[in-house]
């Protein structure tokens, strides 16, 4: 009996300790507020030297975004809220600081058109 007793104890106390574990720590993913802007190739968001490149060296494609690589990592996969597909940090840049997220666009008129949001990004683990 007093076996049966401390089996339901450990597992009381098992089942507690794990029920206040912050899900931080055992989530695959994060999720901050992001300034969001967007650029395109051309010599007005690039400047003179626009190649068609991300800082990656990768050529430029939809689904590539420039990021402060201290917050956000090369390589690093971001959910932004209102696409449906992920997005992998490839490009930085000298006015992309902090929790800013700037995205790629094929055309400038649909990068001026996307203007700065705020909006939320999931970070995906390597």
């Amino acid at each position: 009996m007093k076996l049966k007793k401390l089996a339901v104890t450990v597992v009381t106390a098992f089942f507690a300790y794990i029920g206040t574990e912050p899900a931080a720590e055992t989530s695959a993913q994060t999720g901050r507020w992001v300034i969001t802007t967007a650029y395109c190739s051309c010599t007005k968001c690039c400047g003179d030297d626009a190649i068609g490149l991300f800082a990656s060296g990768n050529r430029v494609y939809w689904g590539g975004v420039a990021a402060d690589w201290r917050v956000f990592p090369r390589g690093t996969r971001l959910e932004i809220e209102g696409f449906s597909l992920p997005f992998r940090v490839e490009d930085t840049g000298r006015l992309v600081k902090g929790a800013h997220v700037d995205i790629w666009m094929p055309s400038h008129r649909q990068a001026e058109e996307f203007g700065r949001q705020k909006l939320w990004a999931t970070v995906r683990r390597l």
